[in-house]
């Protein structure tokens, strides 16, 4: 006997559609009363080829209404996709909640986070990202999402000659980071944490290399 499927197509309201393609795309549990985060974790490993399709083809996958119960559950479902782990260098203040789970951004929540591309200016970035909300909001709360592929295709068809002049020239990135770490920024952790060194004077060669 065929075993009955775990997830079910949802969506959202407001979801945006480029190229064909819904973003983000959205799961629902099937049988809404056997869907914690052990039976999540089964399915990922279970169907996880599948869903790293849909993450290719849609560049965002939504698991909606499912019953994970803070970190500890959360990381145990993130594990059960079998990825690498790489340690958060970034800029933004947060917290560590559990291993390989932090808090998003520490930051005062009338402060805007613009579109960006997570530990960019590092040697190695990350090819995936999870975001967990375990107590929504009253009001806003949204996490904004954009495809960076989707919107480099744009540019290349509305802005040709930039493109090329920037493929060609390259860019240069100039950013401020405080002396010492403050939640008062979004980008508020300090230099010293960011470039892993004390010393202001090897800081210019890191950031080159």
């Amino acid at each position: 006997m065929a075993r009955p499927p775990f997830f079910a197509r949802s969506s959202l309201p407001g979801e945006k559609v480029f190229h064909g393609a819904v973003l983000p795309y959205t799961l629902a549990p099937a049988n809404p009363g056997a869907a914690g985060a052990d039976e999540l974790a089964e399915a990922v490993r279970r169907d996880g080829p599948g869903l790293s399709s849909l993450l290719r083809t849609y560049g965002a996958v939504l698991f909606r209404g499912f019953d994970v119960a803070g970190g500890a559950e959360f990381r145990r479902v993130v594990e059960a996709f079998g990825w690498a782990e790489m340690p958060y260098l970034g800029g933004s203040p947060r917290m560590k909640v559990e291993d390989r789970v932090y808090t998003s951004n520490e930051a005062p929540l009338d402060l805007f986070i613009r579109f960006h591309h997570e530990m960019s200016l590092m040697k190695e970035i990350p090819s995936k990202v999870f975001f967990f909300c375990l107590t929504p909001p009253a009001e806003g709360g949204e996490t904004s999402l954009a495809r960076s592929d989707v919107l480099y295709q744009e540019m290349k068809r509305r802005l040709p000659e930039f493109v090329s002049r920037v493929a060609g020239t390259g860019t240069v990135v100039g950013l401020e980071y405080p002396k010492e770490s403050t939640t008062e920024l979004v980008m508020g952790t300090s230099w010293k944490s960011v470039l892993q060194t004390d010393d202001p004077w090897p800081s210019d060669g890191l950031w080159r290399e």
